[in-house]
């Protein structure tokens, strides 16, 4: 049996279900082909993982899925709604432009960690123009539902003279 120590470092999993994505951002680091995980692929390996931690008498307390785009997924809020269900925290990396916000059932239990790339004119530079102005949207809605959200602040070149600065509000 696995120590207890290294079982409790699988309580918390990364799923990347597709890199396919709505955008084409210049920073991109993913092949963006078409290989896309089902929803019962991914559900049908969250329960085979979800038994064997509880065979050590562990809990898988969260996920957090990244890619590509996940809310490209069409079954994607019902993926999420079904896993809340069991009781497991999600955590969503995005880019903030696909609203199915309203589709999610328990908000407070699901975090939203959205990208930006710096101030507007950085932003919609790298991801097109309007971008920036769509995700700020989305974190403005994001927060009034009730979900946890925080920004991932890309720091490159173009971006790193607003560190200080950078404020999507």
């Amino acid at each position: 049996m696995p120590s207890l120590s290294i079982l409790s470092a699988l309580e918390n999993i990364y799923i990347s279900p597709l890199e396919g994505c709505n955008l084409n951002c210049k920073y991109c680091y993913t092949k963006k082909n078409q290989d896309i995980l089902s929803e019962k692929q991914i559900l049908d390996f969250v329960n085979r993982y979800k038994q064997y931690l509880e065979k050590n008498q562990v809990q898988l307390k969260s996920i957090l899925f990244c890619g590509g785009e996940v809310f490209l997924l069409p079954w994607f809020t019902h993926l999420i709604n079904t896993l809340l269900d069991q009781n497991i925290f999600i955590s969503i990396i995005t880019n903030g432009t696909i609203d199915t916000l309203n589709k999610i059932k328990d908000p407070q239990n699901c975090q939203l960690l959205v990208s930006f790339d710096g101030p507007k004119e950085v932003h919609d530079q790298n991801r097109g123009t309007g971008n920036f102005d769509k995700s700020q949207k989305f974190v403005k809605k994001a927060v009034s539902l009730g979900f946890p959200v925080e920004i991932f602040f890309l720091i490159t070149k173009d971006s790193y003279s607003h560190k200080d600065s950078f404020n999507i509000f």
